[in-house]
């Protein structure tokens, strides 16, 4: 009797073996998994999986007792997650119809991308603090952040940038998504777009390097504005208005870029000096001959004035329309301090020292230019004619004056009689 019995408890495991669950434990995000095992044992044995599942196994004992083992089987668990991937109906602008972006959406607790009209008038990898700034809303990174968009691999992002998981804050809720960031790109300085082409960048942005500012290449500014096209808002840096992503003032600007030659600049401009003493860099600029040649109005604080520039490369003054340098006009006399000086570092921002005495220096003046005639200092200006002076002034021929180790320049300025 003892075989059939043993034959008939056999059974039985095999059965209690088929039809036994495996316990379900937590797990993160949805998977499924597949296995097999075999496992034999006596006692009691314990088990970990995700999910739920089924498997098959054999096995021989004796005694009460359940088999470790693994089966196959497929199965579902729910975790805890940093919120679901973006859902929509587009990755890229181009899923969309002409005229629509990529979007990002908060609806509820979800980011989606939906396929509408830009909603910020930024430029993808310019600068932003929200994503209102951005045509698809996502303002991505620590603040300040970058205009990006979305992407599921780096082919959907622009050169030198690459497809990463970034924090975005769309909403007023944070989320985490798969969005085009800036390659680690060394820093490269530059005096031409043609220095920057093979990054996939333009000469467009400025970086302070020993105390100068510095072109550097940087992403290809959005603006549409021509050389010498009007620009305001944003001095220096400016590539919302400016193609060349440079404009000369924030009030009364034109757009400017770099140049190595006249050739670079073309339309009658000329390539000279930068406008700023602390600005490297040949710039595109044009040329005048007085202040009236710049549209000057004395009445409008603003105004352009025609100012002398020093080349070093050409080695001679060169005269262009300029935004306005200080307050004071021409003829106005600068005043001097009580302050004892041997070096002009020895006085305030914009002074000079002279005659021992720290005095307000050229840069006082909206032409950026002064002379001194009988001890005295006082605002001057490029001229042609007696006529593009003020009462008690005429137009004086200088040829003294020399730049950078030249020749000395003929140069007319305004002077007391």
């Amino acid at each position: 009797m003892r075989a059939p019995l043993l034959l008939a408890l056999s059974l039985l495991l095999t059965a209690i073996a088929c039809n036994s669950e495996v316990p379900v434990a937590p797990g993160e995000g949805e998977g499924e998994g597949e296995g097999e095992g075999e496992g034999e044992g006596e006692g009691e044995g314990e088990g970990e999986g995700e999910g739920e599942g089924e498997g098959e196994g054999e096995g021989e004992g004796e005694g009460e007792g359940e088999g470790e083992g693994e089966g196959e089987g497929e199965g579902e668990g729910e975790g805890e997650g940093e919120g679901e991937p973006p859902v929509g109906d587009c990755v890229v602008d181009a899923d969309c119809d002409t005229g629509e972006v990529c979007t990002a959406v908060r609806n509820g607790t979800v980011l989606e991308r939906r396929c509408a009209t830009a909603i910020g008038d930024g430029d993808l990898g310019q600068q932003c603090t929200a994503g209102a700034d951005c045509p698809t809303g996502l303002c991505a990174g620590n603040a300040p952040g970058l205009c990006s968009a979305f992407c599921d691999s780096n082919d959907d992002c622009a050169l030198n940038q690459v497809c990463a998981v970034q924090d975005v804050i769309v909403g007023g809720r944070q989320f985490q998504a798969r969005t085009c960031a800036a390659a680690s790109l060394p820093q490269l300085t530059c005096d031409l777009d043609a220095d920057c082409t093979a990054r996939g960048q333009t000469c467009s942005d400025i970086v302070t390097i020993n105390n100068r500012l510095t072109p550097v290449c940087g992403h290809p500014p959005s603006g549409a504005g021509a050389l010498n096209d009007s620009c305001n808002g944003a001095a220096v840096e400016n590539p919302r208005q400016c193609a060349s992503g440079f404009c000369d003032d924030a009030q009364d600007g034109r757009c400017v870029s770099l140049c190595e030659t006249d050739a670079d600049c073309g339309g009658g401009l000329i390539c000279t000096a930068s406008w700023l003493g602390n600005l490297e860099g040949r710039w595109c600029a044009e040329p005048c001959t007085d202040m009236e040649g710049c549209g000057f109005d004395a009445g409008d604080i603003d105004s352009r004035v025609c100012k002398r520039r020093c080349d070093l490369v050409d080695q001679r003054f060169e005269l262009a329309c300029t935004p306005p340098v200080g307050t004071k006009n021409l003829n106005d006399v600068l005043a001097v301090s009580t302050r004892a000086c041997t070096l002009n570092s020895q006085c305030l921002t914009g002074e000079v020292c002279a005659n021992s005495f720290c005095a307000e220096g050229a840069t006082f003046c909206r032409s950026g230019f002064s002379v001194t005639t009988g001890g005295v200092s006082y605002c001057s200006q490029p001229c042609v004619v007696d006529n593009d002076c003020t009462t008690g002034m005429t137009c004086t021929f200088d040829s003294r004056s020399t730049c950078g180790g030249g020749a000395e320049d003929a140069f007319t300025y305004c002077r007391r009689q």
